[in-house]
């Protein structure tokens, strides 16, 4: 997987928790599930993002 695509799932989470924050000040309905939603989204960013740096032959890792 591409880094721009990783990149990509992680900003789209983090986007994605600045509107649920904004609906949650506005006590809207719906904020706690987007929230959560976008809480696993950033999850799953950063695992992608450590599962690609792991996989990569970098010579800080193999020593």
């Amino acid at each position: 997987m591409k880094n721009k695509y990783i990149l990509s799932v992680f900003v789209l989470g983090v986007l994605l928790l600045i509107i649920s924050a904004m609906l949650k000040i506005m006590h809207n309905p719906g904020s706690e599930p987007l929230m959560q939603v976008s809480f696993v989204v950033i999850v799953i960013g950063v695992l992608l993002f450590i599962i690609k740096l792991l996989g990569s032959k970098l010579p800080f890792l193999e020593k």
